[in-house]
């Protein structure tokens, strides 16, 4: 075999092995992205790039109008198919150009929240109009209950409701007086019963808006106690729900770290001591350990983005 040809070759199957790689590397992410968005177009470029790796390795086999030549181009025009097939899906549904540019996203939440219905949208705008920082409360709450809940190996679409659960858990306190949601000292028992109705408030409107059982779980009882002294409902143990017990965990850390109307935000160290002091009694233990799992990564990708934020104070 001549040095020119042994070379060729070589060279040949170098780009097939890179390209197939490139391929399946690019299949795996956007599958992960599907299964945390529910989104069509991520299914579709997974498909896709399956589609190319396996016509990468038709081409090298084939021989010139041969089965393996006519295979390669099939499945290149199969892979270009789903992904105009999908766009044109998302066109219908008014999405096309955000789905295209949200493709371009490897942060959990874009991709979680992307897969959110309207309605659920809807409730997070509403939240905003109403307080910025119950809304953002609520995006970084969802973050951190994901981190919780893959450590836990919480499946994607499980996560994907988590998410939304997570981003309305408090959208019930949009009806709550600010003299009692921003009060800046110690509430009576008249007003800490206000504050209770917004998990039964906030089911109650998440319920007329279509979401799951997850997410109305999440939103009814994340206020529950391992010991069955929270509220509403006074569950215990495993008997509140997993995803209502992750998105509690979530809930306890970040308004520790946030400056409120009645305090500065707690240190990190600090949050972290009231946290291990929770298990057992008012949060599952398992929870928590997930959450000092990954609490350096909570610190490192949110948390510092938002500790200095302000919460909106009343007159």
């Amino acid at each position: 075999m001549p040095l020119w040809f042994a070379q060729s070759l070589t060279i040949a199957r170098a780009q097939v092995v890179i390209v197939v790689g490139l391929c399946v590397i690019a299949a795996v992410r956007y599958f992960i992205g599907y299964r945390r968005s529910g989104l069509p177009l991520y299914g579709a470029v997974t498909v896709a790039a399956l589609l190319v790796a396996e016509a990468q390795i038709s081409m090298h086999l084939a021989t010139t109008w041969r089965g393996t030549f006519w295979l390669y181009h099939v499945q290149l025009v199969l892979g270009c198919a789903t992904v105009l097939f999908a766009v044109v899906s998302e066109y219908g549904r008014g999405r096309a150009l955000k789905s295209i540019e949200q493709l371009t996203t490897s942060d959990v939440m874009t991709q979680l929240r992307s897969g959110q219905t309207e309605s659920i949208l809807g409730l997070t705008a509403a939240l905003e109009g109403r307080d910025g920082y119950t809304l953002g409360h609520g995006e970084r709450v969802a973050a951190l209950a994901i981190l919780v809940g893959q450590q836990l190996r919480v499946p994607a679409p499980r996560l994907r409701a988590i998410a939304a659960g997570a981003l309305l858990h408090d959208v019930g306190k949009i009806g709550i007086p600010d003299a009692v949601l921003h009060k800046r000292g110690p509430l009576d028992v008249q007003e800490y019963d206000v504050i209770k109705e917004h998990t039964t408030r906030g089911d109650t409107m998440i319920s007329a808006a279509v979401t799951g059982p997850i997410e109305r779980a999440v939103v009814r009882h994340h206020h529950e106690r391992w010991d069955g002294t929270g509220y509403p409902d006074q569950l215990a143990g495993e008997a509140i729900p997993v995803e209502a017990r992750i998105v509690a965990v979530a809930d306890v850390y970040d308004a520790l770290r946030s400056n409120r109307a009645y305090r500065e935000a707690r240190g990190r160290a600090e949050a972290i001591s009231i946290i291990e002091a929770g298990p057992g009694t008012q949060l599952d233990p398992r929870c928590v350990d997930a959450l000092l799992a990954i609490i350096d990564q909570w610190e490192h990708q949110y948390a510092a983005d938002h500790l200095t934020y302000d919460e909106r104070r009343s007159a």
